[in-house]
């Protein structure tokens, strides 16, 4: 009879104290404030604006932590935090880190959420301040860049014209589309107060002259303008329940030519709503933060995209972190 497993793998999972300290550490800009050189943490204190023995306390941590380093009295950022951790760096992920510092507060509440099964969104996130929405926005372009690459490889575009990106948050994935189909132009639509870092990012891979930009509310307007020949809507069914998915969804298959084509990227979930374990989970943060959105099964996407009159319903055979999946309909023709 093998061995008993010991409580080690819970403590893990219980522990939230290296999240935390990484989170700080970027809020506060400790990364980006290493970026030009090694300091005291005295120097960096000042800098800060922090007092120097806790800042000094955290800095040792991530030393600990392996993301720092120490020479006597010297800190500085280890190979892996330069690239991954400083927000100029093109490889940067602080900005996926900083948007789970403002998650923190909610998520703290969760047995809250559980009992009276409504959101319990901290007050930074329900207004969206415009530091904690760049974060969340920015996020998402440094969390798809891989990701958009890889499909936009996998996904045949050959001919199409036009894309639709709804919901498209930074138009990461349109940017890829744009990048690999070079007559292809493309419309990113998403509230307004996101299109400004929508173009700020658009700019960085020069494609200014073949992208626009429509500022609306999805939920709310009738119709998404224009007409388009294929629609990408990634990351957007979670937020909302079924109903307003499927409405949503009417109005971007009008928004599609005859024989348009509509891919839709999310989490899927296998039909015991348990698996992958990361889209489960992503249910929880879902249930803290919105009204009524939860992660689905493929099934159920696949019933939507049958209810509006879509054929060839596939999926795209493509591996995609956490879950994540991509169903592709065709509008008749």
């Amino acid at each position: 009879m093998g061995r008993e497993r010991g409580p080690e793998r819970i403590f893990e999972m219980a522990s939230f104290w290296k999240a935390r300290a990484l989170q700080t550490a970027v809020v506060m800009g400790v990364f980006d404030a290493l970026a030009d050189g090694p300091r005291t943490a005295a120097a960096l204190a000042r800098r800060l604006k922090a007092k120097t023995r806790s800042l000094e306390l955290l800095l040792n941590a991530l030393v600990g932590l392996q993301l720092l380093s120490k020479r006597g009295k010297i800190f500085g950022n280890t190979r892996e935090a330069a690239r991954f951790l400083v927000s100029s760096s093109e490889a940067s992920v602080a900005a996926n880190v900083a948007h789970g510092a403002y998650m923190w507060d909610t998520w703290g509440r969760l047995d809250e959420a559980v009992r009276r099964n409504k959101p319990v969104r901290h007050e930074k996130l329900r207004k969206r301040t415009p530091k904690a929405l760049r974060a969340f926005i920015l996020a998402m372009h440094s969390g798809g860049r891989a990701r958009g690459e890889k499909i936009a490889a996998a996904v045949d575009l050959a001919g199409r014209r036009h894309l639709v990106d709804v919901a498209g948050g930074p138009g990461t994935y349109a940017i890829m589309f744009c990048r690999r189909y070079k007559a292809l132009r493309a419309t990113v639509v998403d509230r307004p107060e996101v299109v400004p870092i929508a173009r700020e990012v658009v700019a960085r891979y020069g494609l200014e002259d073949r992208f626009d930009f429509v500022g609306c509310d999805l939920v709310k307007r009738k119709k998404i303008p224009g007409t388009y020949d294929v629609a990408w809507v990634s990351s957007l069914i979670h937020s909302y329940d079924e109903r307003t998915n499927v409405a949503i969804l009417r109005k971007v298959v009008r928004a599609l030519e005859p024989g348009g084509l509509l891919l839709l990227q999310d989490f899927l979930l296998d039909e015991n709503r348990t698996m992958p374990g990361w889209a489960s989970l992503f249910a929880l943060n879902m249930l803290v933060h919105t009204d009524g959105g939860r992660t689905y099964t493929e099934r159920e996407v696949r019933g939507w995209f049958k209810r509006l009159g879509l054929r060839e319903i596939r999926r795209i055979p493509i591996e995609l972190p956490n879950g994540a999946g991509i169903i592709a309909g065709e509008k008749p023709g």
